[in-house]
């Protein structure tokens, strides 16, 4: 078994949106100026980066506390991941946070470089234990996290559902923060996906905003156990649903899916490259299921 690796430590501080402070080397909140949003909706996480050659693990509906998790959280320590991501149900059963992800992936989480989105397991387990567990985000659900040259939008994907209203409140805080952004690369990270092949859930249309208009660079999420890729409207879409609970089939494709797989267990790596960003999804044995670049120029 391989031990995970410690993760080089990103240094890391927060802006909150509004008439708040900058605090050094810590989180806070408070609620936006002008109302609108709640107050989960108001923090940006910033970390900088210290090479160009950061690898960042993106991984969803892991929370399994088997032997699958086990093997894609080994696959991430030996591909010396810098930093993880997730897209959501972090957790499935009441075993709780510490068992499910700090067993796994607790050298992150002690460091402040796991960067959990929620899914409908996070809510089911009681939504109260994320937040306690992942105390660094000071209950922020709808935050931002920027790695080098790579801004991640994640959202509270049972928020956004909640409805219309929040759906459209989230969007416009969402337009706003990514028309704001100065990174190369800008990432939206919501447990539910837009567009999906998955034969269980699908297609989540709620979520099928204007994410091109926005300046939008890749759509990361969950909820279906597999992996996809799809390519639409001149935007990259990745279901990244196969972290190590029970997999799902791949369905009838969706317009725009260039690959679809649901085989093996596994986790999406992503790294800036001369080309632009580069992603690579990953078997937990280590084979190399499907590569792709997303041009600095798009």
């Amino acid at each position: 078994m391989t031990s995970p690796r410690h993760p080089r430590r990103l240094r890391s501080w927060i802006v909150i949106v509004g008439a708040c402070v900058l605090v050094s080397a810590g989180l806070t909140s408070c609620s936006p100026s002008g109302g609108g949003l709640a107050p989960e909706s108001s923090s940006t996480v910033t970390g900088s980066a210290t090479d160009s050659s950061d690898i960042i693990a993106v991984i969803g509906d892991f929370g399994s506390g088997d032997e699958n998790e086990r093997a894609v959280a080994d696959l991430i320590a030996a591909r010396n991941a810098d930093a993880v991501v997730t897209t959501g149900d972090n957790v499935y059963s009441n075993a709780g946070y510490a068992t499910l992800v700090g067993d796994f992936y607790g050298p992150f989480v002690a460091t402040g470089t796991f960067y959990p989105a929620t899914g409908n397991h996070d809510y089911e387990q009681g939504i109260a234990a994320f937040d306690d567990y992942f105390g660094y985000l000071k209950g922020q659900r709808d935050y931002t996290v920027t790695l080098g040259d790579t801004e991640f939008f994640i959202l509270d994907g049972d928020q956004g559902l909640a409805s219309l209203d929040a759906n459209h409140n989230q969007e416009a805080w969402l337009r706003n923060v990514v028309g704001a952004s100065i990174a190369t690369y800008k990432i939206v990270v919501v447990h539910y996906p837009p567009y999906s092949s998955g034969d269980r859930h699908g297609s989540t249309s709620d979520y099928q905003w204007d994410f091109a208009g926005m300046g939008v660079t890749l759509v990361l999420s969950g909820h279906d156990h597999l992996y996809e890729r799809i390519e639409s409207g001149g935007v990259t879409y990745v279901v990244n649903g196969a972290g190590g609970k029970t997999l799902y089939a791949c369905g009838d494709r969706v317009s725009g899916s260039a690959l679809c797989f649901d085989a093996n267990f596994g986790a999406l790596f992503l790294s800036s490259t001369p080309e632009g960003l580069g992603g690579e999804f990953v078997e937990a044995d280590s084979t190399v299921v499907d590569g792709f670049t997303i041009p600095t120029t798009r």
